[in-house]
């Protein structure tokens, strides 16, 4: 609450920055008081002024005060998108008209975390790259610059068989297999194949006792002998266990 004493109209301004510079926030205030609504940029160097133009007078608050802020995330999650890569989307309190923004992290299996996306306003975004076993990382960024780690999320995928990005343009094809247990509750068998679409396998990628559960390979768009498959339609083949699926794959060149 700021008050003053003193009539005629007045003209409010706030500074977050110890009074080095200074933004208009209400024109023509009268009365005495006024309930200042601060905006969601934490400061330790506020301070208030008060203009008058006639008679022509300033007042400012006799020091500095401190703006504090803080985002709740209210749901954050990543699953696989319809036509391929993972949909991840977000809200938080205070919502993005009221931040400087959002910045996304992915980590792959194995890898360091990286920026996907370095500011955004949206509370949606649909990850084309994103692997079997990714992971994400959502920060709050305010007026400052300055930001808050606000939540982790994994890539949830219940297909016994899926692929990122598709259809697959080159580089590294990302692909999450189920693995059934062996006896006892073991590890157990399983197998990936690339096919093309006259059966003939193309290429082996996985083959070997795995851990119950999902694993992932990768796929380079290569056959057995090392060269580059053209374009076309082609399948990925997972068995493990009593259970075989397979999964079309369009090679685009």
């Amino acid at each position: 609450m700021v008050t003053w004493d003193g009539t005629g109209r007045v003209d409010l301004y706030l500074s977050v920055d110890g009074g080095g510079s200074w933004q208009l926030h209400e024109i023509g205030l009268s009365g005495g008081s006024h309930r200042l609504i601060v905006p969601h940029t934490p400061s330790r160097f506020a301070a208030v002024k008060l203009e008058r133009t006639v008679p022509r007078s300033v007042g400012k608050t006799p020091g500095l005060f401190t703006i504090e802020t803080s985002i709740a995330l209210l749901s954050f999650g990543a699953k696989v998108a319809k036509d391929g890569g993972a949909l991840i989307t977000w809200s938080s309190d205070p919502g993005p008209a009221d931040l400087g923004g959002y910045r996304l992290e992915r980590a792959d299996p194995g890898a360091t975390w990286r920026t996907i996306v370095a500011l955004t306003g949206e509370t949606a975004y649909t990850d084309r790259d994103a692997g079997a076993g990714a992971r994400y990382r959502l920060f709050g960024v305010n007026g400052l610059g300055e930001e808050l780690l606000l939540g982790e999320a994994a890539l949830a995928s219940g297909a016994a068989l899926s692929a990122w990005p598709l259809p697959y343009r080159g580089g590294d094809l990302r692909i999450r297999f189920a693995t059934a247990s062996g006896l006892g509750g073991g590890r157990g068998q399983a197998t990936v194949d690339v096919h093309d679409i006259s059966g003939r396998r193309v290429r082996r990628l996985a083959a070997g006792l795995f851990e119950p559960g999902f694993q992932t390979a990768i796929w380079d768009g290569r056959d057995d002998r090392g060269a580059l498959v053209g374009a076309g339609i082609y399948f990925l083949r997972s068995r493990s266990g009593n259970e075989s699926t397979a999964l079309k794959v369009v090679v685009v060149r």
